[in-house]
């Protein structure tokens, strides 16, 4: 803990300290730099080492460290500084809400953890790493929701529970999706209920790239209708009581749930040939709550025979999977 608040690694400590092990005593004396002497520490525990400044007025500089990892940002409330000078304004962080960085550097401010944030080899700015996740760095991240599960059905035609064709669709997707190098979280693997108001407070931590929920559908008039159609959510349509989060005024995170709507309904349409109902806005939990792109898809009736037939069989599932698959791929590249 000491030699990471100060920059250091532990055998640098140690080094400067002639240490031959981990184990400090209270009232012990420590260096953390060539010449200086550092206060004595009461409780190695609990209180950190007092650094002198007196060679130092730059601490962010003194106790930078070279990292490099990816992260995006999720707060829409933290400070997004674009000079290292933390007393310099900072600019509307909710801008940067979802943005992916590096961080090539971590310094400490009044024992507060900073990250300086990169694009394209170039740096663009200065957060507290509270605003910011790590996700995988060579890696595009992707969370599946398999829609309804455990005592939740969703719909029932034929003698199957739309909660198993729905797991089917995500478990099969997330093997493929993996093998072309995605990461790739599930809301689940088994038939397990998930209430509807928690389907979204791992992926808002996680901050994926898209979020996918798979369904199936069903009318109140069994096998009325057939197709295929995918919903995204736009605050055009909020009702009171379900107002839209205020991010989602300022970002441009409803754009990009239509664009990842039209692009994966296209590809779906073009592998199966089923009917077309288009991608079109509609008030979801999912969709309207989360902060990553985020669409439903509704594969097909159900309560359709003709569909009901296709729906469970292999070769089209087949076809639904590459048509989600080429639509993910088309819309994160």
């Amino acid at each position: 803990m000491i030699a990471r608040k100060y920059g250091l690694t532990v055998s640098k400590l140690k080094a400067l300290n002639n240490l031959s092990s981990n184990v400090l005593l209270t009232g012990q004396v420590l260096k953390v730099t060539e010449g200086e002497i550092d206060s004595t520490i009461t409780n190695p525990e609990t209180s950190p080492i007092k650094r002198s400044t007196d060679n130092f007025p730059d601490l962010s500089r003194a106790n930078a460290i070279e990292v490099d990892y990816d992260v995006k940002l999720n707060s829409k409330t933290e400070p997004f500084r674009t000079s290292i000078n933390l007393a310099s304004k900072p600019i509307n962080a909710v801008n940067k809400f979802g943005q992916r960085f590096t961080v090539t550097r971590e310094f400490y401010e009044n024992g507060q953890k900073y990250l300086e944030l990169s694009q394209n080899g170039m740096v663009k700015g200065y957060v507290p790493a509270s605003a910011a996740v790590k996700v995988p760095k060579n890696s595009k991240v992707i969370y599946l929701d398999a829609g309804h599960g455990g005592s939740e059905t969703g719909a029932y035609s034929f003698g199957t529970a739309e909660k198993n064709l729905n797991l089917n669709i995500t478990r099969r997707l997330s093997s493929d999706l993996r093998k072309q190098g995605y990461t790739v979280y599930e809301s689940r693997t088994t038939d397990k209920a998930i209430p509807l108001n928690q389907r979204t407070i791992e992926p808002n931590r996680i901050m994926p790239d898209l979020y996918l929920s798979v369904h199936h559908n069903a009318m109140p008039n069994p096998g009325s209708a057939r197709g295929i159609e995918t919903l995204y959510h736009n605050s055009s349509i909020d009702e009171e009581g379900y107002m839209t989060m205020a991010h989602h005024k300022y970002t441009n995170l409803q754009a990009e749930s239509k664009r990842l709507a039209d692009t994966v309904q296209s590809y779906l349409i073009a592998e199966t040939g089923a009917v077309n109902r288009g991608a079109r806005p509609q008030n979801l939990h999912v969709t309207r709550t989360n902060d990553a792109p985020a669409i439903l898809v509704e594969l097909g009736f159900q309560d359709n025979y003709s569909e009901y037939k296709n729906l469970t069989s292999p070769s089209y599932q087949n076809k639904l999977i590459k048509g989600l698959l080429k639509g993910i791929n088309a819309f994160l590249n």
